[in-house]
């Protein structure tokens, strides 16, 4: 938009903005109108719709680099949307340093949702940079990712220093032995996770073991999810050892893994006295 078209359009009472407003989606308004101008962007942030933005879901919409820096321009003065929603989108590269180091300042959203975007060690270490500090995230949804160990450790050394995030989903992120260690040490360590995901992730009886491990001494995880697992028998073993004596946990999610008789026993064992 030129510079002429711009001040004509700044010289149309409010009203009239707000009806062309009326007339765009939420994606134009908040990756285009707002750029346009600092005075756009304030007529635009007084505008009754804009203040019903609390959650914005960009989903199937291949953002480019572009797309991203508008974006995350969007986020950095951003004080109405709190959850943001960008499943199925596979950034990468700069157009996720855009938006990871908006979000580090920004002070309104409490809830990220990544899933489905090819999300891999360089990403995951971006991320765990906004959790290092960003102060009012609460949730984060990571699922159907690519990270690998190197990911998860970036995440995990995050995590252990983070003390606002209360809910974490991993779902779907092949999650091995290696990087299960870093998440025992997450779970030794962080104060404040009360629900995590971790269906789907072919964890077996080792991979059990080390999470277990880390929930000896946890006093905060309220929710555990591993649905759609290998734990098995030994892996239901581990899990009722480190719940003994655990206070807690209210909520333990153990669909379809393969637990038999003898795991049977195991959960019944601490069911007896669990109060």
């Amino acid at each position: 938009m030129s510079d002429k078209k711009d001040l004509y359009l700044l010289t149309l009472p409010i009203e009239i903005i707000f009806h062309i407003l009326d007339e765009l989606d939420e994606f134009t308004i908040i990756f285009y109108v707002r750029n346009v101008c600092t005075q756009l962007k304030t007529i635009t942030d007084t505008y009754y719709e804009y203040q019903s933005f609390t959650e914005l879901a960009i989903e199937h919409k291949n953002l480019d680099e572009e797309k991203m820096q508008l974006l995350a321009q969007s986020l950095k003065d951003n004080t109405v949307v709190k959850t943001l929603i960008l499943a199925w989108n596979r950034f990468c590269g700069l157009g996720i340093q855009y938006l990871t180091d908006a979000i580090k300042i920004n002070r309104t959203l409490t809830t990220l949702d990544f899933r489905s975007n090819a999300i891999g060690d360089q990403e995951a270490q971006s991320i765990g940079n906004i959790l290092l500090v960003n102060t009012t995230l609460m949730t984060l949804h990571l699922h159907t990712n690519e990270m690998s160990d190197r990911g998860i450790h970036h995440l995990a050394n995050a995590l252990e220093h983070n003390t606002t995030l209360t809910t974490l989903s991993l779902y779907n992120n092949k999650i091995n032995v290696q990087s299960s260690t870093y998440l025992a040490n997450v779970l030794q360590n962080n104060t404040t996770i009360t629900m995590l995901h971790l269906c789907n992730n072919k964890l077996g009886a080792q991979e059990t073991k080390h999470l277990a491990d880390g929930l000896k001494n946890n006093r905060t995880v309220q929710e555990l999810h591993v649905v759609d697992n290998k734990i098995n028998n030994l892996g239901t073993k581990y899990l009722a050892d480190a719940l003994e004596n655990n206070s807690t946990l209210t909520i333990l999610d153990l669909e379809n893994n393969s637990i038999g008789d003898e795991g049977i026993q195991y959960l019944a064992k601490i069911f007896k006295n669990n109060t």
